[in-house]
């Protein structure tokens, strides 16, 4: 089975749909809500314990899929999307 893999003009297009939602005042208020959640600024690994660990880089990653499809060219996110496709 082939994927099919998203072209420049798809990220664009996605990118668009992405900052419909998070480039307004009402929208960087939640995306600040979002790091305060995630713990962004905040340390991976508490206490040792790994389910920790992958609980808080699981926040991490949303998060930041967030703000990469907010602040990227789509030329970035089409790489990236495609990559993350294996």
């Amino acid at each position: 089975m082939t994927e099919e893999y998203i072209t420049e003009e798809q990220a664009s297009e996605l990118q668009r749909m992405y900052l419909s939602v998070f480039d307004s005042e009402a929208g960087r208020d939640v995306l600040a809500n979002l790091s305060d959640i995630c713990g962004i600024e905040l340390p991976l690994y508490v206490g040792g314990d790994v389910n920790i660990f992958l609980v808080n880089e699981g926040k991490r990653q949303a998060y930041l899929h967030i703000k990469n499809m907010c602040e990227l060219k789509p030329k970035q996110i089409a790489f990236l999307l495609n990559q993350s496709r294996g």
